[in-house]
């Protein structure tokens, strides 16, 4: 037997249940979308993340080129740009640190004084699309 207290849980919360199914969905939508939603990535910008990571990667190898990571990065970006604010400051990091990478490369002699251009076009575009000076 359920004692007083319980009983009174129980109740409460089968109203709570019902004045939520009654409500409908529209209420729930003005929470906003959960934190497990909101950290989902759509398949499109999982797929970009992925291919950037795999062309980051290839690009110490030599397998890949500093555009290539570039585009994926951008594309990436496009994924994101509706869900997640910081797409663009997020692509800045991503582009400076590509930056950083040929630079050192092209001071090595790896990798040319164009793909040294090509990264600062790069880093300056992103800044740009963040809104960063």
């Amino acid at each position: 037997m359920l004692s007083m207290k319980h009983a009174w849980s129980l109740a409460f919360g089968a109203l709570l249940t019902a004045a939520a199914f009654v409500a409908g969905p529209t209420f729930f939508d003005r929470l906003g979308p959960s934190v497990a939603q909101a950290a989902t990535p759509s398949p499109r910008a999982a797929a970009a993340q992925q291919a950037f990571k795999l062309h980051e990667a290839a690009l110490q190898g030599g397998g890949s080129s500093a555009e290539d990571v570039y585009t994926w990065s951008r594309r990436w970006l496009d994924a994101e740009r509706a869900t997640n604010g910081s797409a663009a400051k997020d692509h800045l990091t991503r582009m400076k640190s590509l930056d950083a990478a040929v630079q050192k490369s092209v001071s090595a002699g790896s990798a040319t004084r164009a793909d040294g251009a090509a990264c600062a076009f790069y880093v300056a575009e992103a800044k740009e699309l963040a809104g960063s000076p």
